[in-house]
């Protein structure tokens, strides 16, 4: 048979003879999907041989070559009469070979499930005496089986041509098992690997294709004929760059070909090479695939040697991350915008702030910010209920929106306040801006349909000017300060306060709080009280978080959203921080099955002493690290990203666990979660709270548990305030959850040790 240019499939395949001897198989065998194994038809069924791409169920190929492991060990308990007794039927039936779906435990008891060829080996009696064979992760088909069967038509049929696929796969099974068994025979006879090779790469479920060093296509799999629309027969053998045509419509230099030569050209197409050692990935959009539709893909190159260390080729590997780019874009919207009234939030506007402030300390612009806070607001929500208040909110935010400049930035900053930061204006037109808000609003009667009334309300605005002289964090407590102001002084009116003002009253607090913090640290007044975090799926508790609180002087417990803010602001965090982690380590110690987690504030993360501190105190304490977790807010993690980086990489290689605490508030982009090694996401109350009824945050959580869940990383919902609210976290299959109708925080004594 001819196979494109010129050249027979025999000749194709004494040239990849050469490409890809069985080191390579095996090598790509450990980078694919399918765990290849042979065992014995003992008790437990002893495994003699298993891939080593057996880690991606957390196992260690020595855990089963050295029996520590069986392979019966594995089965889900509840499979596990159904699966011997099913492999015994066989047996006795006399086949040959059979197929079986389960479930099966990982090292870390995540249930997966698996697909299961299996060949019977027997011995001169006849009798079994091996099974050979492969099993391959479906949990995702799994998963997407599930949901099909409730979709509309339309998944429908596209299950129906993922099964149509499947039987296709199962039909060619007799060959890869004859394939299987000459690999078993004969793993050093090269034409045995070669052969072997392309029928692991024809049915890798990921698109692929294979170069040499000439660049010609000596392998191109079903995944990436369905991607692309060209058929082997076409391009197998092809050069001149003929591998790149279906994906941009012309032949050019593309990813695979930055291992056979350095172009900065070919780099700066795809934004950002990642290079894990000889291996190249980047993220692009690719226009030409799934017929002009295009498509976002994440690729892998990685190159081919020879016995002698010669590069002889190079596989290229890619995936649709489509769906998870929309998600995230959706997400990124969602992260710097109001739910409710769509302007963006706090976060866009501190971001903004932080720009605008160091382009005035340059002398390139002026600027101010402007607090706006509606006047008696609470009567609102007292008289016509939350829903009422909600609606004021949204047109109140229609009529700021309105009467500013497209380039000025309109924030909520949560309940009824309201932030703009105006760029290029002096005093006097921020005067103006300020005044032309308020009568706006004073003018405009406000009428709500759901209760058919109208009235009118009132903003006090409070402006402070941007000159460079003060930090985006003082220049929200001025402007608060001017709306105070401006409430004292009868509201619905404009108030000033100058850089230089001294803003009494909160400084005399602030300095107030500092003393307070400063004698709990020396008389040993600060307290842990430790809350649940409790597993879903079986109510078992998971682990505890250790919660801070200070005793003052009359015996009142002070919660650390009143002191931890002024700590962090006048440098007494790491002492903080250093008092809990020792409290945290004697607790451990005098409770053996007490997991805890306990809070390191965002101003730690550059504290380098205190991370030794850390380091050095956990290794002197004799507690196993597994048994302490440390959480950091995102807001944290992404403001600090290289030294969250450094300090939960430093901190996991000891053993110890990391949460991402308030996630969904603070993020920037969706795309940090993959950088932080954490091993909890921990969704923010807010978005959980009402989940039972808020059609939109219910979206929003499910789209986090997706994403973490695709990443890895386990997920707790915090503020879990009753069942049908833990119902729901249910549905969603979210991990664990933390509130007050799970378990409430209580002092040492009361917390349970018999964790699971």
């Amino acid at each position: 048979m001819i196979t494109g240019a010129g050249k027979t499939r025999e000749q194709l395949d004494r040239e990849l003879y050469f490409v890809l001897d069985a080191g390579e198989l095996e090598s790509i065998i450990n980078r694919g999907p399918v765990v290849v194994f042979l065992r014995r038809a003992l008790e437990g069924w002893p495994v003699d041989f298993v891939s080593a791409n057996v880690l991606q169920f957390g196992y260690q190929r020595e855990d089963f070559l050295s029996h520590r492991v069986l392979f019966t060990d594995i089965i889900h308990p509840e499979d596990l009469e159904r699966v011997t007794a099913d492999v015994h039927r066989y047996s006795r039936e006399g086949l040959t070979e059979f197929a079986q779906e389960y479930r099966i435990l990982t090292a870390t008891k995540d249930v997966r499930w698996v697909s299961e060829r299996t060949w019977l080996r027997r011995g001169t009696d006849n009798a079994v005496n091996h099974y050979h064979g492969y099993i391959i992760d479906i949990t995702d088909r799994k998963r997407t089986e599930a949901e099909q069967a409730a979709a509309n038509e339309e998944l429908a049929a596209v299950n129906e041509e993922l099964m149509a696929a499947h039987e296709q796969l199962i039909a060619t099974e007799e060959e890869i098992r004859q394939q299987y068994e000459e690999l078993c025979e004969s793993r050093h006879a090269l034409s045995v690997a070669h052969q072997q090779l392309l029928d692991i790469i024809e049915f890798l479920p990921d698109p692929t294709f294979v170069i040499d060093v000439g660049k010609r296509v000596v392998a191109w799999n079903r995944a990436i004929e369905k991607m692309t629309g060209v058929p082997k027969e076409e391009i197998l053998g092809k050069g001149d760059y003929a591998y790149a045509v279906p994906f941009y419509g012309r032949p050019r230099p593309i990813l695979v070909d930055l291992l056979f030569v350095e172009n900065s050209e070919i780099a700066l197409q795809y934004g950002s090479v990642e290079r894990d050692g000889n291996v190249l990935c980047a993220e692009v959009f690719v226009p030409s695939v799934y017929g002009g539709q295009g498509a976002f893909l994440w690729l892998s190159v990685s190159p081919l040697y020879d016995s002698e260390g010669k590069l002889v080729g190079a596989i290229e590997t890619m995936r649709d991350v489509s769906d998870r780019k929309r998600m995230e874009a959706r997400l990124k919207y969602l992260a710097n915008h109001d739910p409710l009234t769509n302007v963006p939030n706090r976060y866009f506007l501190e971001e903004n702030l932080k720009r605008v402030v160091a382009k005035t300390k340059r002398g390139d612009t002026s600027a101010a910010l402007l607090c706006i806070d509606l006047d008696n607001f609470q009567l609102v929500n007292d008289a016509l209920g939350h829903a009422a208040g909600d609606e004021v909110l949204v047109n109140l935010a229609k009529i700021l929106q309105s009467n500013l400049r497209e380039e000025d930035v309109l924030a909520r900053l949560g309940g009824d306040e309201f932030g703009v930061l105006l760029e290029g204006v002096n005093a006097r037109q921020a005067e103006v801006v300020a005044e032309k808000l308020r009568r706006a609003v004073e003018q405009r009667e406000l009428c709500l349909v759901t209760h058919r009334t109208c009235f009118y309300l009132s903003v006090s605005v409070g402006v402070v000017m941007v000159d460079g002289s003060l930090e985006f964090q003082k220049l929200f407590s001025y402007a608060d300060t001017a709306v105070s102001h401006a409430k004292e002084r009868g509201r619905n009116r404009v108030a000033f306060v100058e850089p230089d003002e001294e803003i009494t009253g909160r400084l005399s607090e602030a300095h107030q709080l500092v003393a307070l913090v400063k004698r709990a640290l020396s008389e040993d007044r600060f307290v842990l009280h430790y809350q649940p975090v409790v597993r879903i799926i079986d109510r078992k508790v998971s682990h505890y978080e250790a919660l801070i609180r200070l005793r003052a002087e009359d015996g009142e417990l002070i919660l650390p959203g009143r002191f931890i803010p002024v700590a962090e602001r006048f440098g007494l965090m790491s002492q903080i921080d250093r008092w809990v982690l020792q409290a945290v380590l004697k607790e451990l110690n005098a409770r053996p099955g007490l997991i805890l987690f306990m809070n390191l504030s965002g101003v730690s993360l550059g504290d380098e002493k205190l991370l030794e501190f850390i380091v050095e105190a956990i290794s002197q304490s004799g507690v196993h690290p597994s048994r302490l977790g440390f959480e950091i807010t995102e807001t944290a993690a992404v403001k600090g990203m290289m030294l969250a980086e450094r300090w939960i990489g430093r901190l996991k290689t000891l053993g110890c666990s990391f949460a991402l605490d308030d996630f969904g508030i603070g993020f920037s982009s969706f795309s940090y979660l993959q950088l932080l090694p954490v091993d909890f996401v921990k969704i923010d109350g807010s978005y959980v709270r009402n989940l039972d009824v808020n059609t939109t945050h219910r979206a929003l959580v499910q789209a986090m548990n997706t994403v973490a869940h695709t990443l890895g990383k386990k997920t707790v919902a915090e503020f879990v305030e009753n069942s049908a609210i833990l119902d729901v976290l249910r549905e969603l299959e979210v991990n664990a959850g933390q509130g007050y109708y799970l378990g409430r925080p209580v002092p040492v004594p009361e917390v349970v040790t018999d964790q699971h």
